[in-house]
């Protein structure tokens, strides 16, 4: 059986206004959170950092970053030398999972 479709009822504007402002918060929340997890993609870390992250040796370190085939991403600015931290998280993981040719 057919029904008569139902007349939508007007929602009041202070609801409409709280609604638009949660999502408002929401929207910013979120941008906060992918501006975070971006920073944390492209942070470069020190040596120390970048040895602790993969669990390698200093010496092994730059060996590993002077391979043409390597997983690691070495920053340079002048005489300071770092490595990003997404790579230092990808070359550990890769290196536990057996994946990475130092661990054959």
């Amino acid at each position: 059986m057919l029904t008569a479709p139902t007349i939508l009822q007007a929602v009041p504007l202070a609801d409409y206004q709280a609604v638009a402002a949660q999502l408002d918060v929401e929207r910013a929340e979120k941008a906060a959170l992918v501006a975070r997890v971006r920073a944390l993609e492209d942070a470069v870390i020190d040596v120390a950092a970048a040895m602790e992250s993969t669990g390698l040796s200093r010496t092994a370190l730059y060996q590993e970053a002077r391979r043409p085939d390597t997983l690691l991403v070495r920053v340079q600015n002048g005489r300071s030398v770092g490595f990003t931290r997404a790579s230092c998280v990808v070359y550990r993981q890769a290196k536990e999972l057996g994946r990475h040719r130092s661990a054959r």
